[in-house]
């Protein structure tokens, strides 16, 4: 007798990445905005924002012929706000000023507790607007300056007329960063989505000054986008029209997981256009047209085992009305001389258990044998399936467990861990286990440390 010469390794925690990273083109339905003035822009909505239909985005002013105008009234603001803040006191409007006091003061403390890009414009416009109000009703009270407050009002009148509030036909996502591919939809071919990839630019951000005709900022009509790419075919062959996937933005150091489905899935020439369709995180990657990617489940962390550990057992089908339980010991009745025979269950189901068949031993119970239960019916075991487990060598013999795997690479797996996976963390596996047999004794091997 020769011994058979096994080696073992100990379980322990890892993980796989299988992430291949593709470049993909992000799609929206985006309208750009040209100035219809030349001149210093004032943002109203603020990156990223929702605008209404028909909302204010910005205001272009032209400051040649206001800066002098600006002056005239902030001098007469000035005149006003000195003059009335002596006889606060004794005002009709003592009360008003103070109300507008009290939310400039909140406004102040919440915007320095939750401050952040997206909220630093709103934060603005509600200074300025209370600022206004407050010298508004300075100005309202005209009995100590009848002149000044119609001076402030003519001047206010001018100013309007040069100033340009542009308007936005739609609602949606306001940006202010454009890079001229705006007018992008899905349909792109693999020589435009080339062409992209090869000259890829980054957006111009609006600044502070406005040109005729030239783009100001653009909106983002829908929540939903898309993500255009092509894969070699055995790589797009993973993935199925119609199905969800995750998908894994990677941008430097950040990655940021969502959901996409697969909407087209076209073969052109020897590669695969595939286009997913995503809602969720527009907002994240306004200023991105082109993006590195992965799909699917590519990452799992868990139990790590190698693959030439694992082996294939048959596993038979069993009523559950027909188990019967020897002391300790669960088993079922063959039909033959009606003898207790032992079994080794794997798969726990409501109505059915799946218990291992080993052909090596004819007295277990075998494909078509027929088992009775203690009320006398009988039931023919004519259903086979197989399981995948390991070897595990924590006693004196193999003793076979299944895993259920999440995800392989070319060496390794990593299993689940649920109900479905029976092995543990430090378990010691056989991990060449051709030739091995279920129960077979250790002390009839020749065993070496991997």
């Amino acid at each position: 007798f020769i011994k058979p010469t096994i080696s073992y390794q100990t379980v322990q925690y890892g993980s796989i990445d299988n992430g291949k990273i593709h470049k993909g083109i992000i799609v929206r339905e985006e309208v750009v905005y040209n100035s219809e003035v030349t001149g210093n822009i004032h943002y109203v909505v603020g990156e990223g924002q929702n605008v209404k239909k028909n909302g204010e985005v910005s205001i272009i002013i032209d400051n040649n012929i206001t800066n002098d105008l600006k002056e005239n009234l902030r001098e007469i603001d000035e005149t006003l706000y000195e003059v009335q803040e002596k006889r606060i006191e004794v005002s009709d409007y003592q009360q008003y000023i103070y109300e507008l006091e009290t939310e400039m003061n909140n406004l102040i403390n919440t915007f320095y507790n939750t401050s952040n890009m997206t909220t630093i414009y709103e934060f603005r416009r509600s200074i300025d607007k209370l600022l206004e109000d407050r010298i508004n009703i300075y100005a309202e009270d005209n009995s100590k300056f009848p002149t000044l407050h119609e001076d402030r009002q003519n001047l206010v009148n001018q100013l309007q007329v040069y100033q340009t509030p542009i308007v936005s036909n739609e609602a949606g996502i306001v940006s202010y960063k454009i890079d001229g591919l705006e007018s992008l939809n899905k349909d792109i071919s693999y020589n435009l989505y080339e062409n992209i990839l090869m000259n890829e630019r980054e957006p111009k951000k609006s600044g502070a000054e406005a040109i005729v005709d030239s783009p100001i900022f653009k909106i983002i009509t829908d929540y939903t986008w898309q993500v255009v790419s092509y894969l070699d075919t055995q790589e797009a062959d993973k993935f199925r029209l119609g199905k969800t996937y995750s998908l894994s933005i990677k941008e430097e150091s950040d990655e940021t997981i969502l959901k996409a489905k697969v909407i087209e899935k076209i073969q052109e020439g020897d590669k695969i256009k595939l286009v997913l369709k995503l809602d969720e995180y527009l907002s994240n990657f306004l200023s991105s047209r082109v993006i590195n990617f992965s799909l699917g489940n590519t990452k799992a962390s868990g139990l790590k085992i190698p693959l030439k550990s694992l082996v294939e057992k048959n596993i038979l089908r069993v009523p559950r009305e027909f188990l019967v339980i020897n002391g300790n010991q669960y088993g079922v009745l063959k039909a033959e001389k009606e003898n207790f025979v032992p079994i080794d269950i794997q798969i726990n189901g409501t109505d059915y258990v799946y218990i291992l068949q080993d052909i090596t031993d004819k007295d277990s119970i075998q494909l078509n044998d027929t088992i009775i239960s203690q009320e006398g019916e009988s039931f023919k075991v004519n259903e086979v399936d197989t399981i995948q487990g390991v070897y595990v060598i924590n006693s004196r013999y193999a003793d076979f467990k299944k895993v259920k795997i999440l995800l392989t690479n070319e060496d390794y797996a990593i299993l689940s861990n649920d109900s479905e996976t029976a092995l543990k963390e430090m378990d010691q596996i056989i991990s060449n286990p051709k030739g091995i047999d279920e129960n077979q004794l250790l002390k009839n091997m020749d065993i070496q440390n991997e």
